[in-house]
């Protein structure tokens, strides 16, 4: 999981984006998004809502692959 929120804090930070501002245009609660990094990762039943914003698959999400 630990490489999940690492993948994910990386795209945020090539497309510039904050965690509010993320939250904001996928449509959750800036909170949800916070519990992602600190907590649980991101959840499955969000992983291809997080997947298509970037532009990439969810197995890259998961692996980096």
């Amino acid at each position: 999981m630990e490489k999940e929120i690492q993948i994910f804090k990386d795209l945020l930070n090539e497309k510039e984006l904050s965690v509010y501002a993320f939250a904001k245009a996928i449509e959750v609660d800036v909170q949800v998004v916070q519990n992602w990094f600190y907590r649980n990762g991101i959840p499955k039943k969000k992983l291809v809502t997080v997947a298509n914003y970037f532009g990439v698959t969810v197995d890259y999400l998961l692996k980096g692959k």
